[in-house]
């Protein structure tokens, strides 16, 4: 038995129950992909309001012209290695190259035509604006006169410049590995999702945050070349896998943060996350601010409520009532809507002097047939003494039955002037906490470990 089975099990088993704690909002379209990692994809740099009507590459070796197809990779059609600068622009439709002095190289790029370093198969890269690309970049003209600027590139080359931006390089190798799989996987579930803009990924966190051979470091480099063509697959294909930096605590079922129920992406009790806590103020005012900025017409706020829990206590809904209207807020809608970068996940409280806790106390126990509203807070006492606040749900239990469930599962509301979110854990909460992985990893984890325990029921291969 590996160390990392042994830890894994020590682990589990020392996960207390009273745990509570849990950048970016990621697509949650829970995309199933192709059955195998495919060789290349295509990368969105310039289009629309980016796109321009003139663009100067530059590469230290040289240029080669090329046609590309995905399937196939890059067919050489035009050597230029005398130039170190070629300016593209639009003539007659097409997109034509010229030297730095004018100097007509090629009329006509090509609707598959794309420039590559004349070494790029020893690495080197194409720069665009100061900032070097693998690969190819395909120059396309659109009706307005503007060119588009798609990368063409492996999909190993594209996550060499996806993972530092996505975690750190300084995080422990196994870590790293199991960031490289989760990536792979989610640009594989990706790949289309551009596809009326004519290529498959973008740069931002939309997709991934890829930023070329200016995001690269060779640790996770090496991670990358560690895990290549590993993917999560489910029922023999390829899974989209949802990452976050800290779960605080336990991270989320997929349906409650988003809509729909995936197999793959079930809450799971995390006690290698560390604390991660944070707080936000609002006032009312502000909050009448932002809602209107979404939408929504609520006069002026009265209050604010949280109205639904999920039985591990992150929040599904908040109610922000007003004097014209109630507005309520579902699931990832309310970090979109009060700003992602404040309200840092869903496993919050709210109150009017940043105690945590809500005008109104929200427990309960029940017996099963019957259930009673509490007024006070609940602790647990360990076997060596320390004393704990209870949390936001658990179950005491004599034999085989149930006496009692206590929850803290609802109604919080604010009213006056302002409501302070206090809360932990950073992200949406669904598949692997990167905080977490880093934690498993300094134990003793494989990759695999890690993976394996914040996605469920996956194959990796």
């Amino acid at each position: 038995m590996s160390k990392g089975t042994d830890k894994k099990k020590k682990g589990m088993g020392l996960l207390t129950a009273f745990l509570l704690f849990t950048a970016l909002l990621l697509p949650a379209s829970f995309a199933y992909g192709a059955d195998s990692v495919p060789d290349h994809v295509t990368v969105g740099l310039k289009y629309g309001s980016t796109a321009a009507s003139t663009f100067t590459f530059t590469s230290d070796s040289g240029f080669q012209l090329a046609s590309f197809e995905k399937d196939t990779g890059f067919s050489s059609t035009l050597p230029l290695p005398a130039y170190t600068a070629v300016v593209a622009s639009v003539e007659g439709g097409k997109v034509a190259l010229r030297d730095e002095n004018g100097i007509l190289l090629t009329a006509d790029i090509g609707k598959s035509g794309c420039l590559l370093a004349a070494d790029h198969q020893n690495g080197g890269s194409v720069a665009l604006e100061g900032y070097g690309y693998r690969g190819g970049l395909m120059l396309q003209a659109d009706e307005n006169g503007r060119i588009s600027v798609v990368n063409c590139l492996g999909l190993e080359e594209y996550l060499y410049g996806v993972l530092n931006n996505e975690m750190s390089y300084a995080y422990p190798m196994e870590a790293l590995k199991a960031q490289a799989v989760a990536a792979r996987s989610y640009a594989v579930t990706g790949i289309g999702s551009h596809a009326s803009s004519g290529f498959d990924l973008c740069t931002s966190t939309h997709c991934q945050v890829y930023s070329g051979v200016r995001g690269e470091h060779s640790q996770t480099t090496a991670a990358v070349d560690a895990t290549a063509g590993l993917a999560l697959h489910v029922g023999g294909e390829i899974v989209q896998a949802n990452y976050h930096a800290n779960s605080g605590g336990y991270t989320s079922n997929s349906e409650d943060v988003w809509s729909a129920a995936v197999s793959h992406l079930r809450a799971v009790e995390d006690g290698y996350s560390p604390l991660y806590s944070w707080q936000h103020s609002y006032t009312f005012a502000q909050l009448q601010e932002l809602l209107e900025g979404a939408g929504y017409d609520p006069g002026e706020v009265e209050a604010v409520s949280i109205t639904g829990r999920t039985s591990y206590g992150s929040v599904l809904s908040l109610e922000i009532k007003g004097s014209r209207e109630t507005v309520a807020l579902q699931k990832s809608a309310i970090r979109s809507v009060l700003g992602a970068g404040l309200v840092k996940s869903l496993r919050f409280d709210i109150s009017s002097d940043g105690s945590g806790q809500g005008g109104e106390s929200g427990l309960t126990a029940s017996s099963g047939t019957a259930e009673k509203a509490l007024s006070q807070e609940f602790y647990i006492i360990s076997e060596d003494g320390s004393v704990s606040l209870a949390p936001t749900a658990f179950l005491y239990v004599k034999g085989s039955q149930d006496v009692a469930r206590v929850s803290n599962s609802s109604l919080d509301t604010v009213e006056g002037e302002q409501v302070v979110f206090t809360g932990t854990g950073y992200g949406h909460g669904v598949g692997m906490s990167q905080q977490g992985a880093r934690a498993m990893a300094e134990e003793g984890f494989s990759f695999e470990d890690i993976l394996h325990f914040y996605y469920t029921g996956v194959e990796i291969r």
